[in-house]
């Protein structure tokens, strides 16, 4: 693809934009994994199931996943707005720290910390 036509709007053309994905190469967005936690964690303060708190524990470990690495340019232990594949593997984009991400995933130790507050 030309530089110009990077950022070519293509809301008229969707299978035009679709020609040019691969699949299985999607970014991977890290604002959504932390809320996930947060609403089975409060699923879980309401009713105790244990799913739940599998549920919240498996999102949240994936936020703390998503934090990037001590090869990143960024620096480590930042929240991405995503990952991309860049060379066959998955880099942060530009947008490092995201505060939203890293306001949900303080959000999502918050509740961690509330469920274990319960159980003791």
């Amino acid at each position: 693809m030309k530089e110009e036509e990077r950022t070519v709007d293509f809301s008229e053309d969707i299978e035009r934009r679709d020609a040019l994905l691969e699949k299985g190469t999607e970014a991977q967005w890290c604002i959504f994994d932390p809320i996930i936690s947060i609403i089975y964690g409060k699923k879980y303060l309401q009713t105790r199931h244990p799913k739940w708190l599998h549920l919240q524990t498996y999102y949240f470990n994936r936020s703390l996943g998503q934090n990037t690495g001590e090869d990143c340019p960024f620096g480590p232990f930042l929240c991405s707005e995503s990952y991309y594949i860049e060379n066959g593997r998955y880099v942060p984009n530009d947008i490092t720290p995201l505060a939203w991400t890293q306001a949900n995933l303080r959000l999502a130790f918050h509740y961690m910390e509330l469920v274990r507050l319960v159980a003791e």
